[in-house]
């Protein structure tokens, strides 16, 4: 069919401690498929740890880093993608993954982010989300706005917790 995407890969989106990795590397060894995590690969480009990167050239510099490697995601096969918690945030890293990859949403109550979270001095918003925590209100939210279930290939309102 004429205008019908090729789906080579697997991308996993959804808010920070929601179980991407995790749940991506669960996916990748069944589908016997590469697990590549973007935060990983832009530590490993940068020489720097995403907090690094965030201290030192700010979430501009983050975001651009991000954006060239969604980019060349597009040349993938058979690949599971775990991206970053912030990285749907930007419609065109979307628009570019949904061209190569079907892509899924994780959830996970606000209780269980926190709980997994809470403590994780690699994360750099964790502590932002730390200091702040509001609660449910806070994580709906961030979800609410950034209309996650529209812009993944999910259909809205079905949601599996992990």
């Amino acid at each position: 069919m004429l205008g019908q995407r090729q789906i080579h890969n697997l991308a996993l989106i959804g808010f920070m401690g929601t179980g991407k990795s995790s749940v991506g590397r669960l996916v990748a060894d069944t589908l016997h498929f590469t697990f590549l995590d973007t935060d990983h690969v832009i530590e490993a480009r940068a020489g720097l740890t995403i907090c690094e990167i965030f201290q030192r050239q700010g979430e501009a510099a983050f975001r651009d880093l991000e954006r060239r490697i969604v980019a060349e995601l597009a040349r993938r096969k058979k690949t599971v993608i775990s991206t970053g918690g912030g990285l749907p945030v930007n419609e065109a890293n979307l628009v570019s993954l949904k061209t190569h990859a079907l892509v899924v949403c994780l959830w996970a109550s606000p209780e269980k982010i926190f709980e997994r979270v809470h403590d994780h001095s690699h994360r750099p918003l964790s502590s932002v989300l730390c200091a702040k925590w509001l609660g449910k209100s806070f994580i709906s939210f961030v979800w609410r706005r950034l209309l996650i279930d529209e812009r993944s290939n999910q259909v809205p309102g079905k949601r599996v917790g992990v």
